[in-house]
């Protein structure tokens, strides 16, 4: 595994872009991403994800930095380690990996739930990201800038990058996940906001039914409390424009839900 960010759904109204893009990322940097106020984010979540899935993934895929600075005041490292330097603190993270990998079978043999037994993990996690968002340019000077950590500078280039290439659609409707062909099918926006909520625990490229799909869409408002930020996702460009994290012209769905227009 490593960093990536793909386009899933880009759409334009009025001149303003929308973006989704599904990224890729180490744990280790989440908080940070999530200080940006101005994205919408569902993220694979250590509390739903199995146990023997986090383990497995951990054990195979861990997350091991590419790069090492010297230690030295502030929040910039020094000069790179040398290779030697490097090998051995490689070394010394592996014995931290694998003896918390033997603390996780520990934890799951005495069934301690997942919402504990997975956070011992989570410096060797990777993180799958479903972030939405009409303004970039804060995050770009910020964290596509040599102050920022190394691995924070590398998920910002390529999530410039994939913003840049891809082709924005004319359009009114904004539906992560959904196909062209399927824009107007009924409860399309249900489905949508399923798809986008399953990054917390599976895949967002996996499927069920449709009609399973609407049905686990709609029960995200249904249950007590609801869940509303998958909703986020999805927008209308709409004339009566309401204040969110999205420029005008586009609503969130979780706003034309909470006024019963959608």
């Amino acid at each position: 595994m490593e960093i990536s960010a793909k386009v899933v759904c880009a759409s334009v109204s009025k001149g303003v872009k929308l973006t989704t893009l599904e990224a890729i990322m180490p744990r280790i940097i989440l908080a940070e991403w999530n200080t940006h106020r101005k994205f919408t984010r569902n993220t694979s979540s250590s509390r739903a994800i199995s146990l023997s899935k986090m383990h497995d993934t951990v054990a195979t895929e861990p997350f091991i930095p590419k790069y090492l600075g010297h230690n030295r005041r502030g929040m910039q490292a020094g000069e790179e380690l040398s290779a030697q330097e490097y090998s051995m603190a490689v070394i010394a993270m592996e014995m931290h990996m694998q003896s918390a990998l033997a603390l996780h079978r520990v934890l799951t043999k005495l069934d301690v739930h997942k919402q504990w037994t997975n956070r011992y993990l989570e410096p060797f996690m990777w993180s799958k990201v479903v972030v939405t968002a009409t303004e970039w340019d804060n995050f770009d000077v910020q964290r596509d800038h040599g102050d920022a950590q190394p691995e924070m500078q590398e998920v910002a280039r390529h999530v410039k990058h994939a913003r840049n290439k891809a082709h924005h659609i004319e359009r009114t409707k904004h539906l992560p996940y959904i196909d062209i062909f399927d824009y107007d099918r009924p409860d399309a926006s249900w489905v949508s906001a399923f798809r986008c909520a399953a990054v917390s625990y599976t895949d967002p490229g996996q499927r069920y039914s449709w009609e399973d799909e609407v049905a686990r869409g709609k029960q995200l408002v249904q249950n007590s409390p609801p869940h509303w930020s998958p909703l986020e996702h999805i927008a209308w460009a709409d004339s009566v424009y309401e204040l969110s994290n999205f420029d005008a012209p586009w609503l969130q769905f979780r706003k034309l839900y909470a006024q019963g227009l959608k």
